[in-house]
């Protein structure tokens, strides 16, 4: 019997162990929360690398294809790392064909809904797969990615501008003195919803941040 171990980022309290069967193959499944903690999460990897089959990875972010650039999450990396040997995944691959075909699908059975639609993306490049589906029935779309990444008041209006924007930014989107740069900038007049204890910054950059300056303890 195979033996697929999924480890969370969100809390143990909801672990659990049960055996299904799926396609005539018997499966046991397990669920195993590290409650936000990375270190943990390696260690759950660790203990559980020779009785597991598959490895799925939830609650962290995926790695990102956006046209050539590949945007790859060093939290999602480094676990990954830990079982060099086994198939880990995040689910990225099956929801994209899921969510590309329900975009056609639509399409279809709705009778040309996205026809025109005017589609606002906070996260551009998570949806890159999606948004490519649209274009082929809309040019109406926008991508928050400067300001959610940068604070930058600006939305980038073609599939275009966000590879161009991925390419400029992609080599400095996760280090370390891009993220303090940012936070510095975030102090200043010219960000007028900066905030002293970095509250207010973009989402993507408070969690670049270390968890006393994310008011985390």
């Amino acid at each position: 019997m195979k033996t697929v171990v999924s480890v969370s980022q969100g809390s143990s309290e909801y672990d659990y162990e049960m055996e299904t069967e799926f396609l005539g193959q018997r499966f046991r499944v397990i669920r195993v929360g590290a409650d936000g903690n990375l270190e943990r999460a390696e260690a759950i990897l660790d203990s559980i690398r020779d009785q597991a089959d598959a490895i799925g990875l939830s609650m962290i972010h995926d790695h990102y294809q956006v046209g050539r650039e590949q945007l790859e999450h060093p939290d999602t990396a480094r676990l990954e790392a830990c079982v060099p040997d086994k198939p880990a995944t995040t689910g990225a691959g099956l929801r994209g064909i899921l969510q590309e075909w329900a975009v056609r699908h639509t399409q279809t059975e709705l009778g040309h809904f996205f026809d025109n639609a005017r589609v606002l993306f906070l996260n551009g490049q998570a949806g890159f797969r999606i948004a490519k589906a649209l274009s082929e029935h809309t040019d109406n779309l926008f991508f928050a990615d400067p300001y959610l990444d940068f604070g930058v008041p600006r939305l980038l209006t073609s599939l275009t501008q966000l590879e161009a924007y991925t390419r400029l930014t992609a080599p400095v989107m996760f280090s370390p003195g891009a993220v303090k740069v940012i936070e510095r900038l975030h102090r200043t007049p010219l960000v007028p919803n900066g905030g002293e204890d970095g509250q207010q910054l973009p989402a993507r950059i408070r969690k670049r941040l270390p968890c006393d300056r994310r008011g985390l303890g």
